[in-house]
């Protein structure tokens, strides 16, 4: 009954556990992008629309810019003088032929002439100019003293208009078709000091050349837009609308335009060059409907990962439970001592590797366990070699020292010398169990070393150790140097026939001690060199039957076992030129 009420409980802890696992971080997400992503996106879309509007207010200015520079062209000094004196006929033609040149140039320069439909030049009725097809009922029935009283009141004496806002315009056979067309007036002062009138400038363009600059932020985003004027009058609406439907559209847009809450709200953009506003009625919803549908799209996709999620807790949990119980049991048997015992891995999943570690771990704890016995075992054994073993150094050193007495008593004083270097020797390197010594007391066993080595030798080998005192304190591995000038001696000078010479200096480089023996002797082959290195280069305690190099491995493999990869030993050589041997040790002063 317990077992039973374990199982459910592993399976409902399993089941809520994965599923928490996956839908507190889902359910954080999405409130997230609620509280945040949401309304600082809507920020953006809506600083983004009111980039976009800025964008198109200065086209709209840049458009009507574009005109004042075509105008511009009256103030010609030459023009002037065309226009300020009485003309003939000759005259007026060069005169049409003179403003038709210039004008054509500089509409071409601005890329206006396919956007402009005529132009006018006129001196007040008496003679007139046209460049393209613009209408000549224009300047035929316009008041012009109503319309200077108009343009004076303005900056730059220019206004922009429809046709049938003209003062005194009337056309043949009505208005009709010229309600979307828009009249660029601009009274033409003299250049001289007299400022007289001269002329009147009038361009002549359709209101589908603002449609075009307007009309994309209508299908995308349903924003209107009106130009007017400095009295408040609408000049352009698009998309057009009948006068009682934009009079209550502009009421409701204007009550919301000081607040920023309000789903309506209006920009301006003003044209201080021309007097003009470009005003744009926002609709909130409109703008943020994209967003919003991506909201309701990234609510129903949480949902249905909410369902998806708990299906697929439910399904783990049953494909994941049965070989985890399998699991358990085995681990209650191990529990009880039966090492022995082996899951059966079924597929490649995360829980096949469980098992096929928990059979790895089985089979590792056998064998440590024979492993443990056979090293105490061994351990016992090494104690008693040990106690054994503190007799014969004493016996050794007593020895040594009866047979000195001899021989000093028969006066041979240089093999008592030999002797005392040989008792020395054997004491610095079984005596002091530390694996360190200072380096005064290493170069003086190597001094000992090779007392026993020139009484063997005689002059054949000389040395030279140089070593600064100020390093003499610092610690290193015990017997690191004599073995090294012993494979000098063996395998270099020893077959040679002609005297050779070893030198040990030692000397510090920022943290790094650096101590090189080099000798005169017949050095070893490229190839030998290369096998030497390899064999140092190997694992530790492992070594190779083709290289006659143990001593020296050892000593590597000591540094780096207890200094670490960084440090060790470094071996050059060439054939009839000697060795260098170099340790690179840690400078522990």
């Amino acid at each position: 009954m317990r077992r039973r009420k374990i199982r459910f409980g592993i399976y409902n802890k399993m089941f809520f556990s994965m599923l928490l696992t996956a839908l507190i971080p889902l359910l954080m997400l999405s409130i997230y992008v609620s509280a945040r992503y949401y309304h600082k996106t809507a920020a953006t879309v809506l600083r983004q629309n009111q980039l976009v509007e800025e964008s198109l207010g200065g086209q709209v200015e840049d458009y009507l810019g574009k005109m004042e520079q075509v105008s511009n062209i009256c103030f010609n000094q030459e023009i002037q003088d065309q226009l300020e004196k009485e003309q003939d006929l000759a005259g007026r033609f060069a005169l049409q032929q003179l403003l038709e040149r210039n004008i054509r140039v500089e509409m071409d320069f601005l890329q206006l002439a396919d956007r402009v439909e005529g132009i006018g030049i006129c001196k007040s009725g008496a003679e007139a100019y046209y460049v393209n097809d613009f209408p000549d009922f224009i300047t035929r029935n316009i008041d012009f003293e109503r319309l200077d009283e108009e343009l004076d009141r303005r900056y730059k004496y220019y206004q922009i208009q429809t046709v049938g806002s003209l003062p005194g315009i009337e056309a043949p056979d009505g208005m009709e078709e010229w309600e979307n067309r828009y009249v660029y007036v601009r009274k033409i002062r003299s250049t001289s000091l007299k400022k007289t009138t001269v002329a009147w400038f009038f361009l002549l363009f359709d209101r589908s050349q603002l449609d075009e600059i307007m009309k994309d932020l209508w299908e995308l985003q349903k924003v209107r837009t009106a130009v007017t004027d400095r009295d408040g009058n609408d000049l352009y609406i698009y998309p057009e609308m009948g006068n009682e439907e934009w009079r209550e559209l502009s009421v409701s847009f204007a009550a919301g335009k000081a607040a920023e809450e309000n789903n309506c709200f209006i920009r301006d953009y003003e044209m201080e060059n021309s007097g003009l506003t470009v005003r744009f009625y926002n609709d909130k919803t409109e703008i943020l409907k994209e967003l919003d549908i991506l909201q309701e799209v990234l609510i129903r996709v949480i949902l249905l990962s909410i369902t998806l999620i708990i299906a697929g807790s439910l399904l783990l949990t049953r494909v994941l439970l049965e070989p985890i119980k399998k699991l358990h049991r085995n681990i209650e048997k191990m529990e009880k001592g039966d090492f022995h015992i082996r899951t059966e891995v079924k597929g490649n999943d995360e829980t096949a590797d469980m098992c096929r570690a928990f059979n790895q771990m089985a089979e590792r704890i056998d064998v440590l366990i024979n492993q443990v016995y056979t090293t105490q075992l061994k351990e016992k054994e090494a104690i008693i070699a040990s106690l054994q073993s503190q007799i014969n150094p004493h016996f050794l050193y007593n020895t040594l020292d009866m047979i000195k007495c001899m021989v000093e008593m028969k006066g041979v004083y240089e093999a008592g010398e030999m002797i005392t270097a040989l008792s020395d020797l054997f004491r610095y390197a079984v005596q002091n169990k530390e694996p360190m010594a200072e380096l005064k007391e290493e170069l003086h066993n190597l001094e000992q070393y090779m007392l026993i080595i020139r009484a063997r030798f005689g002059e054949k080998i000389d040395y030279i150790i140089d070593v600064p005192e100020e390093l003499y304190s610092y610690h290193i591995l015990k017997i690191c140097l004599q073995p090294i000038v012993e494979n000098a001696i063996n395998h270099g000078l020893a077959r040679q026939s002609e005297a050779g010479k070893i030198l040990v200096f030692i000397r510090k480089s920022e943290d790094m001690l650096r101590i090189v023996v080099k000798d005169t002797g017949i050095g070893m082959s490229a190839d030998k060199l290369f096998l030497l290195r390899k064999e140092l280069d190997s694992k530790a305690g492992e070594f190779s039957k083709e290289v006659s190099g143990t001593g020296l491995k050892n000593i590597n493999d000591r540094i780096r076992l207890y200094y670490g990869e960084r440090y060790g030993m470094v071996i050059d050589s060439k054939e009839g030129k000697g060795t260098t041997v170099a340790l690179l040790l840690p400078a522990d002063g």
